[in-house]
């Protein structure tokens, strides 16, 4: 984690959480931007200028549901040489819900 902060102050990374839990998601969100960092919440319904943002490393952290990643937009912008060059993790919140 120390690298994932060193390295947002030269604004080149982009942590993506996949959570069930919406509150919970936007309680995490509202705590990171209160500590300085720009996270986002994404649900099924979005605007271009956020998947903009998104792909041009404005957020630190990017929040969303399983379904919501699965959308064909997501695609596009998980396929983005610039954001998988800024990714540097996925974390699965709730893990122990996945299913096959």
């Amino acid at each position: 984690m120390p690298d994932i902060i060193f390295r947002r102050s030269t604004g080149t990374t982009i942590v993506v959480v996949i959570s069930p839990l919406k509150a919970l998601m936007e309680d995490q969100v509202r705590h990171l931007n209160k500590l300085g960092l720009s996270a986002v919440c994404v649900s099924d319904q979005h605007d271009d200028r956020l998947v903009q943002g998104i792909i041009n490393g404005q957020y630190t952290h990017v929040y969303g549901s399983p379904e919501c990643f699965l959308k064909s937009t997501w695609r596009g912008i998980f396929g983005s040489k610039k954001f998988r060059e800024s990714l540097v993790c996925i974390a699965v919140d709730e893990a122990h819900c996945i299913s096959q």
